[in-house]
């Protein structure tokens, strides 16, 4: 007598779309009540894990497709079957706020600050559009973090990258300009009579 054949049902065999760090959820049974396993073709873009029947897809750092299968153990009686789901991971997304302390001088220093929402973003900024290596490493959230400073009448350009990964990069640039102020000289007046030293 020969084996019977198991199958693997899924309740939706659909492509299954993350944006990182998100997770997703299937459900898989088999004909006959065997063992389920899942595995992943890409663990970079996802990992996936099993219990009681309920799949958990969670979304990995690298963006891209990864093909998720079930496979329903082979028995005495039964051979192993699989089933199979694409999943599509897309990068997540930040925000950077920049405070830009441009103005007329007046003694004090002022700034280009950035915030990032998310923690433990990493930001490189410089003068050219390679950015230099100065960076803010591990970024505390919601925290303003100085790219360029200046005292004196000046004009800097500033330009930055922002990136953690698992998320789409945030570049921009900004210029802190403090410009000159006019010198006021006030006579004093005096009054002389003519003849007298002054």
């Amino acid at each position: 007598v020969g084996k019977a054949t198991c199958s693997v049902t899924l309740n939706s065999t659909a492509d299954m779309n993350l944006t990182y760090p998100s997770t997703g959820t299937r459900t898989a049974s088999s004909s006959h009540g065997g063992t389920l396993s899942v595995s992943s073709s890409n663990t970079n873009v996802a990992t996936v894990t099993i219990a009681n029947g309920t799949i958990t897809v969670t979304a990995g750092t690298t963006a891209g497709e990864a093909t998720i299968t079930v496979k329903c153990a082979g028995t005495t009686n039964y051979n192993e079957a699989t089933a199979t789901f694409k999943v599509v991971v897309t990068a997540g997304s930040f925000a950077i706020t920049v405070t830009n302390e441009s103005g007329a001088y007046d003694g004090n220093e002022k700034a280009i600050k950035v915030k990032s929402n998310l923690a433990g973003v990493t930001i490189v900024y410089g003068t050219t559009t390679s950015y230099g290596s100065t960076a803010v490493s591990s970024a505390t959230a919601n925290t303003d973090y100085a790219i360029a400073k200046a005292t004196n009448a000046s004009t800097t350009t500033i330009y930055y990258k922002a990136s953690k990964a698992g998320y789409k990069d945030v570049t921009g640039s900004a210029t802190l300009k403090i410009d000159k102020v006019e010198l006021t000289v006030t006579a004093e007046n005096k009054s002389v009579t003519y003849g007298d030293n002054l």
